[in-house]
C-alpha cells in the first residue's frame, strides 16, 4: 500500500469515526428534543382543548349563577315564579330548560311549564341533592333528555335566603352536543383521536360508537388504556398503551369545572414519524459528508505524496545511474527539506562518481603498465626456469657419475680388504720358503 492510500485511509477512518460520533450524538440530542417537543405539543393541544371545553361549560353555568344571584337579591321567601325561569332556551339554544326545586315542599317550577307527576319531589333528584350538598355551583351527571332525546348536563346552584337558609336549587339542562362535536374535532396529529369520560368512568365521547355510554372498566379492548388512567395521580398524566396491537401515546387531564377526563391518543408511529425523516436526513447527510471527507483526504494525500513519489522516482533513477533528473523544491516544509537533501545527495553522488571515473582512468593506465611489467617478469621467470632445468639435468648427470665413482671406490675397498686378508698367509709361505 503506497503512502497516498495510507494517508487517505487513515484520514478517512479518523474523520469517519469523528463524524459518526458527532452525528449519533447530534441525532440523539435532536431526537430527544423532538420527542419532548412532540409530547409537549400533545400536552398543549390537550390543555387548550380542556380550557376550551371548560370555558364553554362555565359560560353555560354562568346563566344559573347569574339567575341565582339575582333571585337572592330579589326574594327572601323562596318564592320563584315561572316567569323568572322562562325564555332562557330561546336566548341560548344549548340550554334545554331552566327550573327551580323548592326546598319547602319539593315542588318544581319549570321554565317550559312542564307539569310533574303528583308524587314528584325535586328534593329526591340527583341534581337537587348534589347542588345542595356541595353548597355551590354543581355539575351533575349527564343524562338522556326525554324530550329532546339528546344528552343533557344538569348544572345547579343552591338558592339561599339572606340568613343563609336553603330555599331551593336552581338548575338548568345544557345540551352538550357541542362538547361531543368539540371532542370529535380534536386531532392535533394525523390518525389521533380524543375521548371523554365522566366522573364515574362512563365513556361520553369516543370514535367507536359501540362503546359510548359504557363504563370504560367494562370494555375489555380498552383495558390497557384504563390501567394507564387508573394508575395516574389525579387522573392526569401521559404514557403509552396498546390499542388493538398498535402502540398509542396518551395524554389526559381532567376538565376543571366538571372533573371529566379528556384524553388525546396518538399512534406512536405518527409521533415518531418526524424522527424517521430525521434519521434519513442524518444518514444521507453522513454519507455525503463521508464522500466529501474521502475526496478531501485523497486530495490532501495526493498533495503530500506527489512530491514524495517524485523524489522516489528520482532516487530510483539515481540508483540506476541516471543523474540527469533535476529535483524541484517548493516551500519550506519537511518535504521541501527532504527534496533539498535529495538534491544535495544527487550532486554529491555526481561529483563522487566523476572523481571515481577519473581515478579509474589513472588506475587503468597504471594497470596497463603493470601488465607490461608482468609480461617481462614472466619471460624472465621462464628463462630462469629453463636455466634451473638445465642445472637440474647436469646435477643428475653429476649425481650419476658420483654414484658410479662411489661404486668403484667401494669395489676397490673390497679388493683391498681381500688383499689385506691374504697378506699374512703369503708372508708365512714366504718364510717357509726361505733357506
Amino acid at each position: 500500500m503506497n503512502i497516498k492510500k495510507k494517508i487517505t485511509l487513515t484520514f478517512s477512518i479518523i474523520m469517519t469515526v469523528i463524524l459518526v460520533l458527532i452525528s449519533c450524538i447530534t441525532y440523539q440530542y435532536i431526537a430527544h428534543t423532538m420527542k419532548e417537543q412532540l409530547s409537549q405539543n400533545a400536552v398543549n393541544a390537550l390543555h387548550a382543548s380542556t380550557e376550551q371545553l371548560n370555558g364553554w361549560l362555565l359560560s353555560k353555568a354562568a346563566v344559573v349563577h347569574t339567575k341565582t344571584t339575582s333571585l337572592e337579591l330579589l326574594a327572601d321567601t323562596g318564592e320563584v315564579t315561572p316567569a323568572m325561569v322562562k325564555g332562557f332556551d330561546k336566548a341560548d339554544p344549548d340550554i334545554s330548560d331552566l327550573y327551580f326545586g323548592r326546598a319547602a315542599d319539593g315542588a318544581i317550577i319549570d321554565g317550559k311549564d312542564w307539569v310533574p307527576p303528583a308524587d314528584f319531589d325535586a328534593r329526591t333528584r340527583s341534581w337537587y341533592k348534589e347542588a345542595a350538598a356541595k353548597n355551590g355551583l354543581c355539575f351533575g351527571e349527564p343524562y338522556l333528555d326525554g324530550v329532546t332525546k339528546k344528552v343533557a348536563l344538569p348544572i345547579g346552584m343552591p338558592l339561599k335566603s339572606n340568613s343563609g337558609a336553603l330555599l331551593g336549587v336552581i338548575s338548568e339542562d345544557v345540551l352538550i352536543d357541542t362538547v361531543f362535536e368539540t371532542v370529535a374535532k380534536i386531532q392535533p396529529f394525523p390518525s389521533s383521536f380524543a375521548f371523554l369520560l365522566n366522573n364515574s368512568g362512563k365513556i361520553m365521547a369516543y370514535p367507536d360508537d359501540a362503546v359510548k355510554g359504557k363504563d370504560i372498566h367494562e370494555v375489555a379492548a380498552l383495558g390497557s388504556l384504563t390501567s394507564l388512567i387508573d394508575s395516574s395521580a389525579n387522573h392526569q398524566g401521559m404514557g403509552t398503551y396498546d390499542n388493538g396491537g398498535e402502540e398509542q401515546y396518551l395524554v389526559f387531564e381532567p376538565i376543571a369545572s366538571t372533573g371529566w377526563i379528556l384524553g388525546i391518543s396518538v399512534p406512536v408511529s405518527v409521533i415518531y414519524a418526524p424522527l424517521i425523516t430525521l434519521r434519513w436526513i442524518f444518514a444521507i447527510g453522513t454519507i455525503l459528508a463521508l464522500l466529501i471527507i474521502i475526496a478531501a483526504s485523497w486530495l490532501v494525500a495526493r498533495r503530500i505524496s506527489q512530491p514524495i513519489e517524485q523524489l522516489q522516482q528520482i532516487a530510483s533513477q539515481v540508483a540506476a545511474g541516471d543523474f540527469t533528473q533535476s529535483v524541484e523544491i517548493e516551500g519550506t516544509d519537511e518535504i521541501a527539506k527532504l527534496a533539498t537533501g535529495c538534491k544535495t545527495m544527487q550532486e554529491d553522488l555526481r561529483t563522487l562518481i566523476r572523481k571515481v571515473q577519473e581515478q579509474s582512468s589513472h588506475l587503468a593506465a597504471a594497470s596497463e603498465e603493470l601488465t607490461a611489467s608482468a609480461q617481462q617478469t614472466s619471460l624472465a621467470a621462464n628463462q630462469v626456469a629453463d636455466s634451473i632445468t638445465n642445472v637440474a639435468a647436469r646435477t643428475d648427470e653429476q649425481r650419476t657419475a658420483v654414484t658410479h665413482t662411489t661404486q668403484v671406490v667401494t669395489d676397490m675397498s673390497h679388493d683391498l680388504a681381500a688383499i689385506s686378508a691374504t697378506s699374512p698367509s703369503v708372508a708365512e709361505a714366504s718364510a717357509n720358503a726361505a733357506p
